[in-house]
């Protein structure tokens, strides 16, 4: 048997409990008619206790896929001989309709974030080839392991190997520019734009920062701070963040991607607002230019944090109508939970592929290695293009 206790419209975050008698732990799955959607990831796996009791509390936010109009609970017997199968039909109101999802997207933009290139390219070759289908490709920062030339030349090999069509845009992390190092990370970043030039104008900053429109009513803007004493900053007096605040006060896009390596530690699923320092010495001076504009998509990477942490990876501020994601890891990702049953798939690398719509945007997490939709890393948020 199992009991669902939903709290919001469209949302998963609720309290499911599962009693089945005789049986030794429960798996929990969004499903339709015809049982388990096999494209999704199972969401929970929980211990039942002697009396066959256990209880999941759902976290984070994640949106109930528009595919699932019901919840599958797999329950195994404790002498493993019999699964038991029941499940839970979702309230009309609690569905998510498939017009929040309309296939003419406006945008398809695909996220990688910490390759860690090495020697070792099978990972970062395998998520490449996942790219195909996606308009634009953005990757947040530690493309390369240790900022070795041979490094940045093997990635881009891959690139042209994989997706020799596809604009890729870039930022750098800790890995791409140690102690300030950067012009290596700059030859590649050079390398980037220049296969773009016939499709999109590149803005540069002349500080290390930059800016693209991807489409009349969205932009990107690109931005690049330095590595030192286990702290990113802005060089320069912060001129990366004055060009910044003056560029969204001019620019004609209702909606900004602004993808930077360090997350902002107010919308950061690793660390405390209120004990923790911050990744960015300048934290709160970015907060502030995101906070005073609306519609800004905030992409960070750095943490390797699995989109399973119970927290979740993607924070919605639905008064200021920003989206803050911290994309997990192309390596293996970091799985921090006090769950007792953690899948080793949930420990797999990661991508994400953002679905821009008119009137939403849809965020797909994936495993790198089956590609299957993780269930803890699905979001359908409101957000409108102007």
């Amino acid at each position: 048997m199992i009991k669902v206790n939903l709290y919001k419209k469209n949302i998963a975050d609720g309290q499911f409990d599962v009693k089945e008698k005789g049986c030794l732990m429960a798996r929990l799955s969004w499903a339709d008619a015809d049982g388990e959607l096999k494209q999704y990831s199972p969401f929970a796996y929980l211990p039942l206790n002697p009396d066959g009791k256990g209880e999941f509390s759902f976290t984070g936010g994640r949106t109930i896929p528009w595919e699932a109009s019901r919840v599958c609970v797999k329950s195994v017997t404790a002498d493993f001989s019999e699964v038991k199968e029941e499940y839970w039909e979702i309230p009309e109101f609690h569905r998510t309709h498939p017009f929040r999802c309309s296939p003419a997207s406006v945008i398809r933009i695909g996220l990688i974030s910490d390759l860690h290139m090495t020697n070792k390219p099978g990972r970062i070759n395998a998520v490449m080839h996942r790219m195909k289908d996606m308009d634009v490709i953005l990757m947040a920062g530690d493309l390369v392991n240790n900022c070795d030339p041979m490094q940045y030349d093997r990635l881009a090999a891959i690139i042209e190997e994989t997706v020799p069509d596809k604009p890729i845009f870039a930022v750098a992390g800790n890995h791409d520019i140690p102690d300030g190092q950067t012009q290596n990370y700059r030859h590649f970043e050079q390398w980037l734009h220049g296969r773009t030039r016939k499709t999109y104008t590149v803005t540069d900053s002349g500080s290390g920062a930059f800016a693209v429109m991807l489409n009349p009513g969205l932009d990107l803007i690109g931005l690049n701070p330095l590595y030192a004493r286990k702290i990113f900053h802005f060089p320069d007096k912060g001129e990366q963040l004055k060009w910044l605040r003056q560029y969204l006060e001019d620019s004609p896009a209702g909606q900004h991607i602004i993808m930077c390596h360090a997350p902002l530690l107010a919308h950061n699923p690793q660390r405390d607002s209120g004990k923790d320092s911050p990744y960015l010495a300048q934290d709160m001076i970015l907060q502030d230019i995101v906070d005073r504009k609306k519609k800004i998509i905030f992409i960070s990477g750095h943490t390797h944090l699995s989109p399973n942490v119970p927290s979740g990876c993607v924070d919605y501020d639905s008064v200021k109508e920003n989206l803050y994601i911290n994309d997990g890891s192309v390596c293996p990702v970091d799985l921090k939970s006090p769950e007792v049953i953690l899948p080793s798939e949930w420990s797999d690398g990661c991508y994400t592929e953002m679905m821009v719509y008119k009137d939403s945007m849809e965020i797909i997490m994936r495993y790198l290695r089956s590609g299957k939709r993780i269930s803890r890393g699905y979001y359908n948020i409101p957000i409108v293009s102007s």
